[in-house]
């Protein structure tokens, strides 16, 4: 690695997390730096003093979309002296969000990147982390090179992502990647995840129901599912930074044969013993649902789930599969890991660890 450095926003969150340990992990001598929201610091410290290596990393208490970071004048420019590369990983990325928040962490937050870069000179790369549903209401098929298509949004904080990416993409001397993922779940080796949203209710609903009870499946099961596992994410991520050919460009980090949700309730069902059916049984239902923590889950997620299974939408990723295949680097399909999702799904049923308060969001430390 360059005397320059790696800059990382967003820890301590899962996506910023898995994105520091892989960093760690493939350069033993790696000493990133973690632009940390002040609020989360002893949180940072603490997920730190658990990761391996974690004490290579070095946190600067700052506010990522905040002016100059929140830092001082000396402390905001010797970071800019010291960074060659930045994950920006500190996105709202939870549809139901409130739109302040979203405004203010993902329109703000990429604002203050783009500043950052003026002033780093000697930045050779900024990966931007975004989301596929930067799409939007859009059918069909969506380029990686798309943005702005006449598309509306279901969500503020969908829009918010977009006009991130816009901002970002009219700076052009900015060495920017941009990474678009599906929706990101657990780590493909060990099924560790933080939030049970997009999918994970119904797999909680599935994992909590009695064996041998039924469960009506839900309207449009026939949509596909575009989900990623979080080890992928950080691998791919990290793989772009130093790919030359991918400076300027957009890559969709999705599962290319994605399931239906359809497939993912059958083959849920199965593991967890509870048949799946079109038609609703009134008693077995009623059965299946009395105490399911699931039901909670459900309602507290439900427009992020509705947005992840109702959308006819395909996403190319024919620039990631052209940067990353010759690192051999490739989004595993979920059939591959989805019996060790399905076993932490379990666990966390058994244990009573379904509606624990997950960690901190960004809006609940903007402003």
């Amino acid at each position: 690695m360059s005397e320059r450095g790696l800059l990382v926003t967003g820890f301590p969150g899962f996506r910023a997390r898995a994105v520091l340990a892989r960093a760690l992990e493939r350069d033993a001598v790696a000493r990133p730096l973690l632009l940390v929201h002040p609020r989360r610091s002893a949180e940072a410290r603490a997920v730190l003093g658990e990761l391996a290596g974690g004490e290579r990393a070095r946190i600067i208490e700052g506010d990522p979309a905040a002016i100059d970071f929140g830092l001082g004048r000396r402390d905001y420019f010797e970071l800019a002296a010291s960074v060659g590369e930045v994950q920006h990983v500190y996105q709202v990325l939870d549809l139901a969000a409130p739109a302040a928040a979203a405004e203010v962490v993902n329109v703000g937050g990429a604002r203050e990147l783009g500043e950052f870069a003026r002033v780093a000179r000697g930045l050779t790369r900024v990966v931007h982390h975004s989301s596929v549903f930067v799409s939007g209401d859009r059918h069909g098929i969506v380029g990686e090179g798309e943005l702005g298509a006449g598309q509306t949004f279901r969500s503020p904080v969908a829009r918010s992502l977009a006009l991130a990416e816009a901002i970002l993409g009219r700076q052009a001397a900015l060495p920017l990647t941009i990474v678009r993922a599906g929706h990101v779940i657990g780590d493909s080796r060990t099924g560790l995840v933080d939030r049970l949203d997009g999918p994970y209710p119904l797999l909680v609903l599935l994992a909590s129901a009695p064996r041998g009870t039924s469960l009506p499946l839900p309207l449009r099961a026939d949509a596909p599912l575009h989900v990623v596992p979080v080890d992928y994410l950080a691998r791919a991520a990290l793989a772009l930074a130093s790919a030359p050919a991918a400076l300027g460009k957009t890559a969709h980090l999705v599962d290319p044969r994605p399931l239906s949700v359809r497939r993912l309730l059958e083959l849920a069902g199965a593991y967890f013993g509870v048949s799946i059916e079109s038609g609703i049984r009134p008693r077995a239902l009623g059965r299946a649902l009395l105490g399911n923590p699931g039901l909670a889950l459900l309602a507290q997620n439900l427009r992020s789930m509705i947005e992840l299974i109702s959308a006819p939408v395909s996403y190319d990723d024919r620039v990631a599969v052209e940067l990353l295949g010759p690192e051999g680097i490739a989004c595993p399909r979920l059939e591959s890991y989805l019996d060790v999702l399905l076993s932490h799904v379990a666990a966390r049923v058994a244990e009573k660890r379904v509606s624990e308060v997950a960690h901190k969001e960004p809006w609940d430390v903007a402003g």
